[in-house]
């Protein structure tokens, strides 16, 4: 039996996964959905395919926040150097 369900697209691009979606495949707060795009030009279909969260392990999430530190970092390093290579005369 196939079933439709119609949500809308608002800000920043958030959808809402419809109540029976979630329940059907038990989809839970912090689960990851794997979205894809299926067929030709005019035959095209979005694929979207659940995902466990917990597939992202202890490791991963350390690279992940490791990752996002030094992002926040960036902008002190590269004013920092530019500080420098004024203070050098290299600039």
């Amino acid at each position: 039996m196939q079933r439709s369900t119609l949500t809308k697209i608002v800000s920043k691009y958030q959808v809402t996964v419809p109540k029976d979606i979630r329940d059907a495949f038990g989809l839970q707060e912090g689960d990851l959905l794997e979205w894809s795009l299926e067929g030709q030009e005019e035959n095209r279909t979005i694929g979207i395919v659940p995902k466990r969260a917990q597939l992202i392990t202890a490791r991963t999430e350390a690279l992940i926040e490791s990752v996002k530190k030094k992002r926040q970092h960036a902008p002190e390093e590269k004013t920092r150097t530019a500080t420098l290579a004024r203070a050098r005369g290299t600039s």
